[in-house]
């Protein structure tokens, strides 16, 4: 529903745009990808730099900064079309997806586009952006950036996930929703950026041991993501299941979270020491609880949605 998704988007938004402003107004030769992911960034800086030049960002990183601000300004243009696209069909009241497959693509390739300048800036402008005496620890953070820069762009994916759910206009009318075509949607519209930005950021990885211990924290939020995606839509919540996905939501991000602590704070550490359950380091108790929902949580949406009917595409 537009209410609960504008409701959803207005904080995180929010923050964005202050926190772009904060970084563009001053923007740093060690942040400059920010551009590439922030329009509020790119135009802070713009304006900063087109009424009183500040030159923090040297010269020669003037092409790679054009270049991002580009991208940035080329995938809202983009988005705000598909945007206008969907709202057409919303008004229209029709009950087949609101974006086709490659529209929903076409936003989430400049999306892709606009976080892999994001993540290969630090590699190729900076090698050492944060020294903490340690190159390991350098290139974990290096690492996480491919995450942090997937976060960024992670809620819009999302919605074009949303875009691609067919609507169910009667509570107890039309057909079973296709796994297999919104599958196929999660992987193109959230796998696929996601394992883009990784590769991008593969000359940083820090060891394999890092990288295995993250990688299922992040494809159990990603598949949780986009099962709460999918939920919104094929099964409007009521206001309990409206908490009860906040509260799924959060957890999300505490696993998301764990991926990248696991990359910048166990670096080298050897896979046989490092623990799985981050929680469990704290309590045996608080082990159990992370073990108990990263296997109930996916199996209760996925057993709400197994009754989700929608009408065929």
């Amino acid at each position: 529903p537009p209410a609960l998704v504008t409701a959803g988007l207005f904080v995180p938004l929010s923050f964005g745009a202050a926190v772009g402003w904060a970084i563009g107004v001053d923007l740093h030769r060690s942040v400059v990808g920010v551009v590439a992911l922030l329009p509020q960034a790119a135009a802070a800086h713009l304006l900063r730099e087109s009424f009183f030049p500040a030159m923090r960002v040297p010269a020669s990183h003037a092409p790679l900064t054009d270049a991002g601000i580009a991208a940035v300004t080329v995938t809202a243009l983009v988005l705000g079309a598909l945007s206008l696209r969907a709202l057409a069909r919303w008004i229209a009241a029709r009950s087949t997806p609101l974006l086709r497959r490659a529209e929903a693509l076409v936003g989430a390739a400049v999306l892709t586009i606009s976080a892999d300048l994001a993540v290969l800036w630090p590699t190729r402008i900076d090698p050492v952006v944060f020294d903490p005496g340690s190159e390991v620890v350098v290139r974990g953070i290096h690492a996480a950036s491919a995450l942090g820069a997937f976060a960024l762009i992670a809620g819009p994916c999302l919605l074009l996930l949303m875009t691609r759910v067919p609507r169910r206009e009667h509570p107890q009318g039309g057909a079973p929703l296709s796994a297999r075509t919104l599958a196929t949607d999660a992987l193109l519209l959230l796998a696929a950026p996601l394992l883009a930005l990784l590769l991008a950021a593969a000359p940083a990885w820090p060891s394999a041991s890092s990288v295995a211990l993250a990688v299922p924290h992040v494809l159990w939020a990603l598949a949780v993501g986009a099962l709460i995606a999918i939920h919104l839509v094929a099964r409007p919540p009521r206001w309990w299941a409206i908490v009860a996905l906040g509260a799924t939501a959060v957890l999300v991000c505490v696993e998301y979270v764990f991926a990248t602590v696991t990359l910048t704070e166990y670096p080298s550490r050897p896979l046989a020491t490092t623990p799985f359950l981050i929680w469990g380091e704290l309590s045996p108790g608080l082990g159990l609880i992370q073990a108990a929902y990263l296997v109930l949580v996916p199996a209760a949406l996925l057993w709400r949605l197994r009754t989700a009917r929608a009408r065929p595409t």
